[in-house]
């Protein structure tokens, strides 16, 4: 890769980050009514940032040499983009959800769920694209490449990021709303098995 391509892809990450910035900003000012501590927004922005991406990165490998193992690996393939990948991107995301669930008092409606999902959920999209940009950019030696690359996961994967992780949110605050221990524990699970079909349709899609 030449200085001139290293540069534009520094460039396109920097801006791809700020503009998620800037939208966990936006999601988090429009809940004008019962607006969450920025200091917890941000950590779960950090959570997905770093976190998860890190558990992710532990986990599917081990995934990976499981299914070399299993006869007709070439279909278990599918099993693996459009289910193992997302249960464990979603499952890593939303324990730093869980997590402000379950230490502050802070999270008591689905719209506190939106928001903190939103932001693992970015935060997870910031460092993807950061790796993917690193790695395709390696092999990319033009600007429209690396442009169309970096702008094309900005605003396609990193807004289903956002969507399934805010919908796993969504569900967590109508687990907290609910009286029972069973209605939480639904409530939750509904969440992450929908986070996960959304987040596998589009990897599938991708895929084919």
């Amino acid at each position: 890769m030449s200085l001139a391509s290293a540069l534009v892809l520094l460039a396109a990450l920097t801006v791809s980050a700020a503009v998620l910035l800037i939208v966990v900003a936006l999601v988090w000012w429009l809940d004008r009514y019962d607006r969450e501590p920025l200091h917890l927004v941000v950590t779960v922005f950090l959570w997905g940032a770093s976190a998860a991406p890190l558990v992710t990165i532990m986990v599917l490998p081990i995934i990976d040499r499981w299914l070399q193992g299993v006869e007709g690996f070439q279909s278990m393939t599918w099993i693996s983009v459009g289910l193992f990948t997302p249960l464990i991107e979603e499952s890593a995301k939303g324990i730093g959800v869980l997590l402000v669930v379950v230490f502050s008092s802070k999270f008591d409606n689905p719209t506190d769920g939106v928001v903190y999902g939103t932001a693992a959920g970015l935060g997870f999209a910031v460092t993807e694209n950061v790796i993917y940009g690193i790695a395709g950019g390696v092999h990319l030696y033009n600007v429209t490449g690396i442009l169309i690359l970096v702008g094309g996961r900005t605003l396609l994967s990193a807004g289903v990021h956002a969507l399934s992780s805010a919908t796993f949110g969504g569900f967590l605050g109508h687990a907290v709303l609910s009286g029972r221990r069973l209605a939480k524990a639904a409530w939750a699970a509904v969440g992450l098995v929908i986070a996960v079909t959304l987040h596998g349709c589009w990897n599938l899609g991708l895929t084919w």
